[in-house]
């Protein structure tokens, strides 16, 4: 009970919101990602902006929205925990997010736009490009902790700033035989960084998360 005490007298900051109810499933997933893509945080539904705990009609409703929001409308999909109190017969929902370990987190606008947010103060911003690219070099050097050498890492620098890359591509950048080539190319599509494309002539990759 004293959590949600203090997490409303420190009022809305870096890591809380106050939301008075859901109002559309897409609307909360811009928070979602926002706490995801930072340093995590909670959101308190059933308290308005003044820091007023006002309830919430249906808590069933409430936690469905949340579901949806996070598992339909972010990608990848967010896991929440959420918790109930009650407090002078009004209901109040306290929803943890954990930052997020798949950086960059996107969700679906109101326009049907994917945006990616980060947590700014007490508001939700998009993010920009270098901020994207910083999520995106943890996504590959600290949160999977992969061991890469130096013509890995080249050629995800590479397809950093380049759409696609071809195995006889990749060979002639490098300057590596063919066998070899397409070995790394083989083992970075299993560890998840690449992502094959089969054509009729011939195969291309891009990286798994564009």
């Amino acid at each position: 009970m004293n959590k949600i005490f203090n997490l409303i007298q420190k009022g809305e900051s870096f890591s809380v919101e106050f939301k008075q109810k859901i109002s559309s499933p897409k609307r909360i997933a811009k928070e979602i990602v926002a706490f995801s893509n930072t340093k995590g945080g909670y959101l308190l539904i059933g308290v308005d902006d003044k820091g007023q705990m006002v309830g919430v009609d249906s808590i069933e409703r409430e936690k469905e929205a949340l579901m949806v929001a996070s598992k339909i409308y972010c990608f990848p999909p967010v896991d929440l925990n959420i918790d109930t109190v009650s407090l002078n017969n009004k209901s109040i929902l306290i929803v943890q997010i954990d930052e997020g370990k798949n950086k960059p987190y996107r969700c679906i606008t109101k326009s049907d736009d994917e945006r990616i947010y980060i947590r700014v103060r007490d508001k939700n911003l998009v993010a920009s490009r270098d901020v994207i690219r910083s999520m995106k070099d943890e996504y590959f050097y600290e949160r999977e902790k992969i061991k890469l050498d130096s013509n890995e890492k080249k050629l995800i620098e590479y397809l950093k700033k380049n759409e696609k890359i071809t195995l006889k591509e990749f060979k002639k950048f490098t300057n590596i035989s063919k066998r070899r080539a397409s070995r790394i190319l083989v083992q970075l599509v299993k560890k998840g960084l690449l992502r094959i494309h089969t054509l009729e002539k011939e195969n291309f990759y891009t990286l798994s998360f564009e």
